[in-house]
């Protein structure tokens, strides 16, 4: 659950071009970028509010104010343990078992801090006025609040932030972690994701 504060964030996006046609067209894709982005401003359904775009001529640059809203202390507490209990795990066994070797001694590291953890959880899923049971399989989720997606594997597949996304957005859940124990170091395999 979100609380009442928000942060305002400002990104930059540079434009490469200054002809006036390639600048045109590139500010076009830019913000062609953001149409899901648009689409979640228009129907209300967000956590952030855009407060101000402006085009910089000078530079040339686009820049774009969003306010986002911050995650719950809860949400942040559990998120602080899941990564220390990757750490814990990755530290202990290092790379190069199975997923569900790293997916199991992760589930024992959560229980012995005291939170609520399920494994291989079925969410049923709503598509055209049906419901299918068999939809969705979270790898582990924590408190009923974060996703973990764990991963033992060589290369990073894009699809995989993609997949906990489309798990944060089928479950309403704001946070969630990408876990890849196929690496030398967790923190280079641990991604956090916020819808």
């Amino acid at each position: 659950m979100a609380n009442n504060h928000a942060v305002e964030k400002e990104f930059h996006l540079p434009l490469r071009h200054k002809d006036t046609k390639s600048f045109a067209y590139e500010f076009v894709v830019i913000l062609s970028g953001f149409v899901s982005l648009w689409q979640k401003i228009i129907s209300g359904k967000h956590d952030f509010q855009l407060k101000a775009m402006r085009l910089d001529l000078q530079r040339p640059q686009v820049h774009l104010i969003m306010e986002f809203q911050k995650l719950s202390e809860q949400e942040e507490a559990i998120g602080k343990a899941i990564v220390h209990a990757a750490y814990n795990v990755h530290s202990a066994l290092g790379p190069g078992l199975l997923e569900k070797v790293y997916e199991v001694c992760l589930v024992h590291e959560l229980r012995k801090a005291g939170l609520n953890v399920a494994r291989q959880v079925d969410i049923p899923i709503q598509y055209d006025g049906i419901t299918f049971d068999e939809g969705l399989r979270l790898d582990i989720l924590v408190e009923n609040i974060v996703i973990v997606e764990t991963k033992a594997l060589d290369q990073v597949n894009p699809v995989w932030t993609a997949q906990v996304l489309s798990h944060l957005k089928l479950t309403g859940l704001r946070l969630g972690y990408l876990i890849n124990f196929n690496v030398p170091l967790i923190k280079e395999g641990t991604k956090r994701i916020i819808l």
